[in-house]
Order: structure tokens, then C-alpha cells, then sequence
């Protein structure tokens, strides 16, 4: 099966279009996703790893999210050594 986010000619010309024909509304979420793909990029050379949890599995679940944080910081205590 194909990767869905593998990237080809056709699907890179597709994007464009959409992206060219986007509302306002939709731009605006282009805009921000821009930005977050380059501030991640950012702290990752740096050396910062970003979860992102929503609030509402914070609501639903605090712990099982306390525990998803401890398992990613063991995780890069780890690879650091």
C-alpha cells in the first residue's frame, strides 16, 4: 500500500492548486500550520522535543497523559545515554 504522504510530482501540483484556490478561512489554517512546521523545526535542531497534547485528553485522562510524558522523557534519556 501506498504511503498516503509520500510526495510526487502530481500530488505537489494538486497541493499547490488547492492552496491556490483555499477561502480565507482556510489560508489562515495554512498560515498557522507554516508556522508550527518552522518553529518545530527550530527547537528540533536545537535539540527540543514538542508533544502536543490536546486539552482534551488532559480533561479525560490527566494521568494516562502524566504517564505519556515520563515514557517520552525515559525515551530521550535513553538515546542520550
Amino acid at each position: 500500500m501506498a504511503d498516503r504522504f509520500s510526495r510526487t510530482p502530481e500530488h505537489t501540483r494538486r497541493a499547490r492548486a488547492l492552496r491556490q484556490s483555499a477561502s480565507k478561512t482556510e489560508y489562515k489554517v495554512w498560515l498557522v500550520l507554516s508556522r508550527d512546521a518552522r518553529r518545530d523545526a527550530f527547537l528540533d535542531e536545537r535539540g527540543i522535543s514538542i508533544m502536543r497534547i490536546p486539552v482534551s485528553h488532559i480533561d479525560e485522562s490527566l494521568e494516562a497523559v502524566a504517564q505519556q510524558i515520563r515514557s517520552e522523557i525515559e525515551l530521550i534519556r535513553q538515546r542520550e545515554g
